[in-house]
């Protein structure tokens, strides 16, 4: 597993109420997003970071992240000016070959592999709601008055995060990022940018400049996660399933023995 990742404030007033973080050895990588603006969002961001980077294990993201949530409601239970903070979230542990996404709102997953971006996630927001009830299009979703306006964030209420499991192959890679990004960006916009032939640190602060470009008016987090197989030897490093190994071997020895049984013949 390699990371790489990056983090802009807006270029308003205010600070950076996103947060990011990974542990490789834990293969555990998030992005959160606080909101609640003047409510201390840079706080609830930074309090899912604590929990995650403090974690022991990554096994349970659903466990982590509702830890997360009530160490926000203790924090603004105790601070006034924080009522009403959150933090929204999307988390990615990776145990053998199978990666386990967790979020909550609008912070998105994607898994890039062969040149194609598909989305992991579906947002928790009254936008996504309308696309399924109405069968919005995409543009439509982006001018819609709740295209911002999320359902559950951790801290608010009682979320419930969601969850998908995926086979990962080798080289496959996984994007996270906050809405900074893919607010203001189409995912064939970001796939573009992700089939240049840079190299993997290079790509979080070209999609940071694309979104910058497109006129993202949020913090900007990005965190890239590529796969290596787990296994042994070169099978592990070709990202060879066994069976394909098996088959390599059964038609190398069916080589040699035709090989064989053509100079018995030809010397007989």
């Amino acid at each position: 597993m390699r990371v790489v990742g990056t983090s802009q404030g807006h270029m308003g007033d205010g600070p950076n109420e996103d947060a990011i973080g990974w542990n490789e050895a834990k293969t555990l990588a998030f992005v959160a997003d606080g909101v609640g603006g003047s409510a201390k969002g840079e706080v609830a961001s930074g309090l899912v970071k604590e929990v995650f980077e403090g974690a022991g294990s990554q096994t349970d993201l659903k466990g982590l992240a509702l830890t997360a949530h009530a160490r926000i409601r203790e924090a603004a239970a105790d601070k006034p000016d924080s009522t009403g903070m959150g933090s929204t979230l999307v988390a990615v542990g990776i145990v053998g070959n199978e990666a386990r996404v967790v979020w909550v709102g609008d912070s998105r997953a994607y898994l890039w592999r062969n040149g194609r971006l598909k989305p992991l996630t579906k947002d928790h927001s009254f936008a996504e709601i309308a696309r399924d009830e109405e069968g919005l299009t995409e543009t439509q979703v982006r001018r819609h008055p709740g295209h911002n306006m999320i359902l559950q964030a951790l801290g608010r209420d009682t979320p419930n995060p969601s969850e998908t499991r995926i086979r990962l192959r080798n080289k496959d890679r996984l994007l996270l990022c906050s809405d900074g990004l893919s607010g203001c960006m189409r995912d064939e916009e970001i796939a573009q940018v992700l089939r240049s032939q840079a190299t993997l640190e290079s790509f979080p602060p070209m999609l940071v400049a694309a979104a910058v470009a497109a006129s993202s008016k949020d913090d900007i987090s990005i965190v890239l996660v590529e796969h290596e197989r787990a296994g042994r030897g070169l099978a592990g490093r070709l990202g060879l399933s066994l069976r394909a190994w098996l088959l390599i071997g059964v038609l190398g020895l069916s080589a040699v023995l035709i090989a064989a049984v053509s100079y018995w013949l030809i010397h007989k």
